[in-house]
């Protein structure tokens, strides 16, 4: 019985797991992340595995546990 938004494009405010910087990648959490999740940050550089669970480029730099803005595409 909460409200939310749920954004499937665009500009979205996604928690992260890890510290995200302006200009990384954001992915959905795989299998083998801990927690619950709903952003991990990555650099450019990641395995195969881990680059098709993207969602969205990272817009500013925000520490780990905090709601950063993510273009969701």
């Amino acid at each position: 019985n909460e409200y939310m938004w749920v954004v499937i494009a665009g500009l979205a405010d996604v928690l992260m797991k890890n510290d995200a910087t302006l200009g990384q990648q954001c992915r959905i959490p795989l299998n083998t992340d801990t927690g619950k999740v709903a952003g991990y940050a990555m650099a450019d550089a990641q395995a195969a595995t881990a680059s098709v669970y993207k969602i969205g480029d990272i817009l500013e730099t925000k520490t780990a546990d905090t709601l950063c803005k993510v273009l969701l595409h």
